[in-house]
């Protein structure tokens, strides 16, 4: 079921995510990512977490439970419910499987950054678009319809209230096996251990680390697009996937099928970088408030030089929030 909701954006209900999102960059990147002869496709740079702006990201829930512990703690009531939640809490930070995930011997996680707000102060003042910024509207009913492409997950912008609200399966499992936390070393018939605690395995497997951020950062309504790549066993070079299955028989005209194709590439600052080629998923592009109109008509005629479609161009009117 869905709904539109007051800035008639579409809604999924179940994943809630919005029909539009942005990307905000430089207008030299256009050549970078619209660089399909046909027109057709599109290039999406993702960046290796570990070398996002922001220091503590990927990070920031394993620090934030060592901060916050007590505190956390605090919001049960009952004697027996605190000692579990500090009993899973203590295993999940000095557990190998956590500290394997944010040290990347598990693997690596590619963000491309996104955002619910189209036309925004917030970003236009930032580093990276302050100067020939440019917003492209990524269509996420165009994106999904593609299989193979990453999942948009939506950030959370944590805090200690956000425990019971982001992490209810936590909560509960605290409320229901905090009973057994004074039995947990007790036999049973089979010399079984009595209970199995599974506190610290829900924080470990059921938490989206690389989507969580400070609660500081929540004006930016932040999506993420992720791609999680094995580093140490896998090489994705040159990688290729079709969107869609295609039987023996079937008619195939080669420009119609979607394909997605992956490389992955250190750039010459050391920085990891993934990159997707993909039918294009972007509707519009944005021009910040530092382009004059005139501009308009010459990205457009870009467009049209590089066959690009269906894409409209505008420019900024700045109207959306303030970074200070």
């Amino acid at each position: 079921m869905k709904e539109i909701n007051h800035d008639n954006v579409e809604i999924n209900q179940n994943e809630r995510l919005p029909r539009y999102l942005y990307h905000y960059t430089r207008i030299n990147c256009l050549k970078d990512i619209f660089n399909d002869k046909h027109g057709k496709n599109v290039c999406i740079r993702f960046t290796d977490m570990h070398f996002l702006n922001d220091i503590d990201e990927g990070i920031y829930f394993y620090k934030f439970l060592e901060e916050h512990k007590d505190e956390i703690i605090g919001q049960f009531k009952k004697g027996d419910e605190q000692e579990y939640c500090r009993k899973s809490i203590d295993e999940f930070l000095n557990g190998d499987c956590y500290k394997y995930l944010l040290q990347e011997k598990y693997g690596r996680q590619y963000s491309f950054s996104l955002s619910e707000l189209r036309d925004s102060m917030y970003f236009w003042q930032a580093d990276y678009a302050k100067e020939n910024g440019i917003a492209l509207r990524l269509d996420t009913k165009t994106y999904s319809s593609c299989e193979g492409t990453p999942f948009i997950n939506q950030v959370c912008y944590f805090n200690v209230d956000s425990v019971g609200q982001f992490l209810p399966d936590f909560r509960n499992i605290v409320k229901e096996e905090s009973e057994f936390v004074n039995c947990q070393n007790d036999l049973d018939d089979d010399g079984s251990p009595y209970r199995q605690m599974s506190g610290s395995r829900i924080l470990t497997t059921k938490t989206p680390f690389w989507v969580i951020k400070a609660k500081t950062w929540e004006p930016e309504k932040e999506w993420r697009m992720v791609r999680s790549i094995n580093a140490l066993t896998k090489s994705i070079s040159k990688r290729t996937s079709v969107c869609r299955n295609l039987t023996e028989t079937e008619n195939i005209n080669q420009e119609k099928i979607n394909v997605v194709k992956e490389t992955f590439k250190v750039d010459d600052r050391g920085v990891p970088r993934y990159y997707l080629e993909m039918p294009n998923p972007f509707s519009e592009i944005i021009l910040g408030p530092t382009f004059s109109k005139k501009y308009v008509a010459s990205i457009s005629d870009w467009l049209d030089e590089h066959k690009y479609q269906g894409i409209t161009v505008s420019r900024s009117e700045g109207l959306v929030g303030s970074r200070h």
